[in-house]
């Protein structure tokens, strides 16, 4: 049965038979990851060696605060998408942010999901 549509309109698009008709959407991206800033500190981790990178080094990239970094790296952290772990070099204590398996995972997903939505528009 097609569902009808905002505009009234019924939705003819049922997929063909031993495909799923569930069509990834925008409400279907991690809204974790989503957020702009998230989404630039997860990518870039996903793209450096050993996915990790120092506080400092996140902060010029994405031309960020302290503030303002070190609050999304919280809300990372507390779904387990990174790992942050303090030290010092040269007696001056640095910040290592590292992308775990879960926030790897997470992020070819959201990437997934955003090629699907990209395939249905061409």
């Amino acid at each position: 049965m097609a569902k009808a549509g905002k505009n009234g309109s019924s939705d003819s698009s049922a997929a063909p038979p031993g495909e799923t008709t569930a069509s990834p959407s925008a409400a279907s991206l991690d809204e974790v990851i989503h957020q702009k800033v998230r989404l630039g500190i997860v990518s870039l981790l996903a793209a450096m060696p050993g996915r990790e990178a120092e506080f400092g080094y996140i902060k010029g990239r994405l031309a960020l605060t302290d503030g303002n970094l070190s609050t999304h790296l919280t809300v990372l952290e507390n779904n387990a998408y990174i790992a942050i772990d303090k030290g010092f070099v040269d007696k001056k204590p640095k910040t290592w942010v590292r992308l775990t398996a879960e926030g790897l995972q997470a992020f070819r997903g959201y990437v997934a999901t955003l090629e699907q939505i990209i395939k249905m528009v061409d």
